[in-house]
């Protein structure tokens, strides 16, 4: 075991369970196992909080990593500075274009409002345990709202996710609505598109919608 105090927070590293992993905990919190020795996972907390204060109060990281007594919880718990207020999309109640609006069956599907379909996921972006609702409970019921939206809504949808900041909601918003894209275009359409997005960057999939049957 390692215990160590990094400019503020208590870090607490232990064997893992599972064959060379470690486990690490931020100010009490278990922030799941990673590879590595103890050691490995005390520097990679470090660098993270590193991270966390070079940049400002952004609701993007879980509250163990400030210093306890420095920041507040807003009424959506992200993190703020004392008196402060959250600067992200969600918070401001910015229009977030143009996915924001899109719903199926009254869910937006935007990657803030799949969070409680995502369950609790760690703070790295390498790993991430999702523990409630399970992974094929929340596939199934993203499928569900994905199938009731419009070939043009879901379309809509998914270039609302392009240029935004990687976070693992979003990617896991963009598989599940390639998935449904796949299901709507079959193997060969859906491949060609696939082939056109690297060839050529964003490719809106509504003109591969437009050829579908011919």
């Amino acid at each position: 075991m390692i215990r160590e105090n990094y400019k503020g927070r208590q870090l607490k590293a232990v064997k893992g369970k599972s064959y060379a992993k470690s486990r690490i905990s931020v100010n009490g919190t278990d922030c799941g196992e990673w590879f590595g020795t103890q050691a490995d996972v005390i520097e990679w907390a470090k660098r993270t909080i590193d991270d966390v204060d070079s940049r400002p109060f952004e609701g993007r990281w879980n509250e163990c990593w400030y210093t306890p007594g420095t920041y507040e919880l807003n009424e959506h718990g992200h993190v703020v500075a004392p008196g402060g207020i959250c600067s992200c999309d969600y918070c401001e109640k910015r229009r977030i274009e143009p996915c924001a609006n899109i719903t199926a069956g009254g869910q937006c599907v935007c990657s803030h409002c799949m969070k409680p379909y995502l369950g609790e996921t760690s703070t790295a972006a390498s790993e991430t345990d999702v523990t409630a609702p399970s992974r094929e409970q929340a596939t199934t019921k993203v499928a569900e709202m994905a199938a009731k939206l419009s070939d043009e809504a879901l379309c809509l949808a998914w270039t609302g996710t392009e240029g935004k900041p990687a976070t693992r909601e979003l990617a896991l918003v963009r598989g599940w609505i390639m998935d449904e894209f796949n299901r709507r275009l079959g193997d060969d359409l859906f491949d060609e598109w696939l082939m056109d997005v690297d060839d050529n960057g964003g490719v809106n999939p509504l003109a591969y919608f437009a050829t579908k049957g011919n």
